[in-house]
């Protein structure tokens, strides 16, 4: 059983006009959307740049949500170490 109030869609495209186009949709348990970003890379000169131009682009635009509803932090107490 999952213990998660949201998921999140990652889709990536190769459209004819761009290198590359990511978008991100995030949606609470009942499908309603959270929110959603998108990236696309304009023209370059190779895929690679493509690639590089788009990823750099959603990390901007990801750490904005981050800590906000469909992508809190969350603490492993595991990874903290035991407690005395």
């Amino acid at each position: 059983m999952a213990k998660a109030n949201s998921v999140m869609y990652v889709v990536v495209d190769r459209p004819l006009s761009k290198w590359l186009k990511v978008t991100v949709q995030c949606f609470d348990m009942n499908r309603k959307i959270l929110w959603q970003e998108e990236v696309a890379s304009g023209g370059g000169l190779s895929g690679e740049h493509g690639f590089q131009v788009s990823t750099e682009k959603l990390h901007v635009q990801l750490e904005k949500r981050v800590g906000q509803e469909g992508l809190p932090l969350l603490i492993s107490t595991a990874a903290s170490g035991p407690t005395k």
